[in-house]
């Protein structure tokens, strides 16, 4: 009877086996206290802050064109809807200058709370009581006089236009060229010191 015999090399094979699994799995324990150390370290949770905050300002950044954009795109159609409409129709004046300052309340309100909440953004806070207490100020006085209506239109217009460029003050450290802001924010300082001087005159003011 012939017997199959085991060749010589065969426990060897075994041990070989054997030394490479512990091997690997002495590789993999250290490779994953490595790895729990690296997560740990402070050098590694610096670099994480650091990209979480550059990840953080570039979005920032994006959505605050995009707030801007839409703010200058209102502004565009408010203008050109004064020159259309407004001119010949009472009810659409007083539906503009009680519009403007609601819109402006409720983009603040987005633009604080979009940027880190209330207590982050005073000047988006402040901004929201003005532009609040305008649209009703407005909408008390739009059957008494137009005179007065433009006048808190106009000191309405100035405060905001001024608390505008307080808050680009203060984004200018963290996100530079806030440009549009200050240009917006000047341009309603403007646009406020131009209607109190409209309000001024005897012949019934437009808008």
């Amino acid at each position: 009877t012939s017997h199959t015999s085991i060749p010589l090399w065969w426990p060897h094979l075994d041990c070989i086996k054997t030394c490479w699994s512990f091997t690997y799995l002495l590789v993999g324990l250290l490779t994953e206290r490595s790895s729990r150390r690296c997560f740990a370290c402070p050098t590694c949770q610096l670099e994480r802050v650091k990209m979480t905050d550059s990840i953080h300002q570039g979005n920032q950044q994006n959505w605050l064109r995009q707030y801007y954009f839409s703010r200058t795109i209102f502004s565009i159609l408010w203008a050109v809807s004064t020159f259309i409409a407004a001119r010949h129709s009472y009810f659409w004046a007083s539906f503009l200058l009680i519009l403007y300052p609601a819109w402006d309340a409720i983009a603040n309100y987005i633009d604080a709370i979009w940027n880190g909440g209330f207590g982050r953004n005073r000047m988006q806070t402040v901004n929201i009581i003005v532009s609040a207490v305008t649209t009703l100020a407005v909408i008390l006085a739009i059957n008494s006089s137009i005179n007065d209506v433009i006048r808190i239109f106009g000191c309405w217009a100035i405060l905001s236009g001024l608390l505008q460029l307080g808050a680009a003050v203060q984004r200018w450290k963290n996100y530079r060229a806030q440009w549009s802001m200050i240009l917006s924010g000047a341009q309603s300082t403007l646009a406020g010191a131009f209607f109190l001087f409209q309000s001024r005159t005897i012949e019934p003011p437009s808008v």
